[in-house]
């Protein structure tokens, strides 16, 4: 019979055994307010911000339902490119 050792690094998969459920985490997050509209107009108008768990930084508000829907559309990828703690990790 023959010894067999199985050597686990956290996030990486092993084969024949299950994922870690502490190998995701979350890095960043987006708040959505939709807002209220009533009738004919904004009784509390739609509002958005980023928070970045790594750099600690923030980013928004932004207010309006345009400038909440541009904002969603790419602050993801814009804050990636201006991220301290993604840039010294990828150096």
């Amino acid at each position: 019979m023959t010894e067999r050792t199985i050597t686990a690094t956290a996030g990486v998969p092993t084969p024949g055994f299950p994922a870690r459920a502490d190998t995701r985490h979350a890095v960043s997050a987006l708040f959505v307010d939709l807002g209220e509209y009533r009738g004919e107009r904004w009784v509390r108008p739609p509002h958005a911000r980023f928070e970045c768990l790594l750099c600690r930084t923030a980013e928004g508000p932004v207010h309006g339902a345009d400038a909440v829907t541009a904002f969603n559309a790419g602050i993801r990828t814009a804050h990636q490119r201006r991220c301290t703690a993604l840039q010294e990790n990828h150096s």
